[in-house]
């Protein structure tokens, strides 16, 4: 039987591992808290697709933790990369593409040991997380 990495990640949040905690707010940009006993290590974001698993969905912004002792940030604003973070999508200093009204985006905070994976839109120029149900 073959597994996702989205099927494993989930197995291992439910096992009780600390993962990071996420919520979504902020205009546009969106901005996004992060919280938890765990460090986030990625934090990626991109736009829902129709019929596709969000771990095969292509990103539109992913942003790695160097190897550096710096703490996980209390926030992150899409496009602004955090002190002691590299941006690996787009790579190089590249702007992302602007997340707009009315499109469903993912959004997936990997820690250590398992990973929050949530989605939010854009409603009236205020972020808002939503279900992430896929073939909306």
């Amino acid at each position: 039987m073959k597994f996702s990495v989205f099927t494993f990640l989930m197995i291992l949040a439910a096992c009780g591992e600390p993962i990071p905690e996420v919520k979504v707010g902020g205009g546009n940009p969106p901005s996004f808290a992060l919280k938890g006993r765990t460090d986030t290590l990625i934090f990626s974001i991109g736009p829902m697709e129709d019929q596709k698993p969000i771990d095969t969905q292509k990103q539109m912004w992913e942003i790695r933790k160097r190897d550096s002792p710096t703490a996980t940030p209390i926030s992150v604003i899409y496009g602004v990369v955090p002190t002691g973070f590299q941006q690996i999508v787009p790579e190089g200093n590249v702007i992302p593409t602007a997340v707009v009204s009315g499109k469903k985006y993912y959004y997936w905070a990997q820690g250590l040991y398992g990973a929050k994976v949530g989605c939010f839109e854009l409603q009236l120029d205020e972020a808002r997380e939503v279900i992430c149900r896929q073939g909306d």
